[in-house]
């Protein structure tokens, strides 16, 4: 553990207090980025705790809203998908970009 581990324990268990926003946690999250002020284990634990929040913020949803959610999530994905691979293909043409190069230049 460096010097400056107390600090980083400190922040976290200010960041959740209830007085502070998801954005202040945030933000203070890629300022100790930006200065390096990191504790050397805990990589080891981000992955399963994003994972489990997730799980938890689904408890938090009604099966109703998980099907409005999907249906109209669904319908956006698919067409920002094809929105940008048709603007992939156009760019490419227009650039004269190579065609390996370019999005889905296999299947034109």
């Amino acid at each position: 553990m460096n010097n400056k581990s107390w600090l980083y324990w400190v922040v976290i268990c200010f960041c959740f207090l209830p007085f502070v926003s998801p954005a202040v946690a945030l933000c203070i999250g890629i300022v100790f980025s930006f200065l390096g002020i990191r504790h050397d284990s805990i990589h080891r634990y981000t992955s399963r705790v994003l994972q489990v929040s997730i799980v938890l913020l689904g408890f938090g949803m009604g099966l109703e809203e998980v099907i409005t959610a999907s249906k109209s999530g669904f319908v956006q994905t698919l067409i920002s998908v094809s929105l940008v691979m048709t603007g992939g293909i156009f760019l490419g043409k227009l650039l004269r970009v190579e065609k390996n190069t370019t999005c889905c230049s296999s299947l034109l």
